[in-house]
């Protein structure tokens, strides 16, 4: 009984917020209208509910990334579908997205090479570049109300 409440738990904690809906509710939503009405209508339906949840979380002031990244991703789907005329093209970047995690993870496995390490060495790297390249003030800097030229953000990265 204590795995069954530890299960209904977490549930509520992923649908609490409510941001598994948008990304759950478009591609089913195309397999049903697909299955019934077809590619068009799928196609449609999909990018209407993705436009829906997209407007709602703009509308509500929550940050831009999550709903415009969920409507454009709905978008490529939708035009990789088109583009073939099959609807499994709706579900090929989830696909290849995959097959290209396993292929890291077989890598990792195989070789015992560190892959993960490699990742965050470039996200390092990126990061510091990034930084030099702002050209606006450190956090000290900006505390202290310096006014330009600014030293700029070294580090904490």
């Amino acid at each position: 009984m204590n795995k069954l409440r530890e299960l209904i738990e977490e549930f509520r904690a992923v649908f609490r917020g409510r941001k598994v809906l948008d990304s759950l509710l478009p591609p089913l939503l195309f397999l049903l209208l697909n299955a019934w009405l077809g590619l068009g209508w799928a196609a449609a339906g999909a990018l209407l509910m993705a436009a829906t949840f997209a407007l709602w979380r703009l509308a509500r002031h929550q940050p831009p990334g999550y709903a415009l990244g969920g409507l454009g991703g709905v978008t490529l789907a939708i035009l990789l579908a088109l583009l073939l005329g099959r609807a499994e093209g709706y579900f090929l970047l989830d696909i290849l997205g995959n097959g290209g995690t396993l292929l890291l993870a077989l890598v990792q496995v195989l070789t015992g090479w560190p892959a993960t390490i490699a990742l965050l060495v470039a996200s390092y790297l990126y990061g510091t570049w990034r930084l030099r390249t702002l050209k606006g003030p450190s956090v000290d800097e900006f505390k202290a109300g310096a006014a330009p030229p600014w030293s700029g953000q070294r580090r904490g990265f």
